[in-house]
């Protein structure tokens, strides 16, 4: 992740591994978190998004971890828990590919099939559009971060985020 550190699940749990020192950290889940269901990275690897099922169920959230600042708090830099409605279970995320990864697109499986683009920093829903069928990858282009790619097993949609 974040120069040379290697981060993996653990059953409910994110492990950080130092591949210099070989130390591991765990990130803390509050005991409400089930399920870790999908992990990103931002561009510049400073920053990782945790899609985490929570209970009381159907709650879904989506914690962002600072790892240049990780080992001083652990605790994550925001918790998303509002997607402008109801989301299903979020089964990828992808941060922008803009040097401030600024924004985060989620998607969700069913019964709830949709796509949220958001403001990560401000929790605040630029989009959101539905899925034809179960996502399986989320991406913004390198290029252009107002463009967003899904793929599942039988499409492939882009999307704009401009108006």
């Amino acid at each position: 992740v974040s120069g040379e550190i290697l981060a993996y699940l653990v059953g409910r749990q994110v492990a950080l591994r130092s591949l210099g020192s070989l130390e591991t950290t765990f990130v803390v889940e509050s005991d409400r978190v089930q399920a870790v269901s999908a992990l990103a990275t931002s561009r510049n690897r400073h920053f990782l998004a945790v899609c985490e099922r929570c209970s009381p169920a159907p709650l879904t959230q989506v914690s962002v971890y600072d790892l240049t600042a990780f080992e001083a708090s652990g605790q994550p830099e925001q918790t998303l828990e509002e997607f402008g409605g109801q989301v299903g279970h979020l089964v990828s995320c992808a941060f922008s590919c803009d040097e401030a990864s600024s924004l985060l697109c989620v998607a969700s499986e069913t019964p709830q099939l949709l796509l949220v683009v958001l403001e990560w920093r401000s929790n605040v829903v630029l989009g959101r559009c539905r899925l034809p069928c179960d996502p399986g990858h989320v991406a913004f282009s390198p290029l252009d971060m107002s463009t967003v790619s899904v793929s599942g097993s039988s499409f492939l949609r882009l999307w704009s985020t401009n108006g």
